[in-house]
């Protein structure tokens, strides 16, 4: 690729020979992006448009202009930013939590036969378990505070943790760990050195998923019982028909594990170069 310097900026030359700005090569590089926010948009104006038309009833839908005006009352006469504050630090320490224990078992299970033979039906059993259903389990063990909160989120995000972790261990080649054995390498030397950097795509991805279902479980149990939170805000508002402010909370917690997701994205691309080929 050759670039030529015009009096007006850089301009890329592709293969081809066509001349590209560095603006368009910009755009043709994200183009997944604006496609996705252009469905976004389609669908939020079909919404605004059947709403209009009442093709469906706007007091049980409401309309993307007043979830919008619901938004903005909610952060800036309301408790949006005491709620998005109260449901991160749940959502936070539970997955937080998830990760500490989650990815040395994981590590474990995959490595150890007698581990894996001694956990792996425990964990199924949790992963297949519908944890929401746990809620009422979660306060009648831990009441109405922050522990149950965490404790529902960490049972939600800490199976897919583990048999994501454990899956990638069985992945690292069985050649270099040979070779490490061969060369005398313990086992804490092994776990550092191959099994840790190989199994890092797969850290990744449990983390993913089980943020997910961290941020479910925490809103499930605001939902059932708690005076503050995203989850709160979304059970009083349908509780009040307050329909806008229902939308606008449920809009919060989509976006807010959106980004944690976006971002755990970025950190595994960053750290994915350490990962042993």
């Amino acid at each position: 690729m050759q670039v030529a310097r015009e009096l007006s900026g850089v301009v890329t030359v592709d293969g081809a020979g066509r001349r590209r700005s560095p603006v368009t090569g910009w755009v043709a590089a994200h183009w997944r992006l604006f496609i996705g926010l252009g469905g976004l948009l389609a669908v939020a104006a079909a919404w605004q448009i059947c709403s209009a038309l009442h093709v469906v009833d706007p007091f049980f839908s409401s309309s993307p202009t007043k979830v919008i005006s619901a938004e903005i009352q909610y952060f800036q006469h309301g408790t949006g930013l005491s709620d998005v504050a109260t449901t991160a630090k749940e959502f936070g320490i539970g997955i937080l939590l998830s990760v500490v224990i989650g990815v040395p078992l994981g590590l474990a299970i995959g490595y150890y036969r007698f581990v894996s033979a001694t956990c792996d039906p425990l964990i199924n059993l949790l992963y297949q378990t519908p944890f929401v259903a746990l809620a009422p389990v979660a306060i009648l063990w831990f009441g109405i505070g922050l522990e149950a909160k965490v404790a529902l989120a960490f049972a939600g995000s800490v199976s897919p943790i583990v048999i994501a972790t454990s899956a990638g261990v069985r992945t690292v080649e069985r050649s270099l760990l040979n070779v490490a054995r061969v060369y005398g390498a313990n086992d804490f030397q092994i776990f550092r050195t191959l099994i840790l950097p190989g199994t890092i795509p797969s850290i990744v991805s449990g983390i993913r998923l089980g943020v997910g279902l961290a941020l479910v479980g925490t809103i499930a149990v605001e939902m059932v019982a708690s005076s503050s939170g995203l989850g709160d805000t979304i059970q009083a508002a349908g509780n009040a028909q307050q329909i806008g402010l229902m939308f606008a909370a449920i809009a919060v917690v989509s976006v807010f594990g959106m980004v944690v997701s976006i971002a755990l994205r970025l950190v595994g691309q960053r750290v994915d170069r350490w990962r042993v080929l």
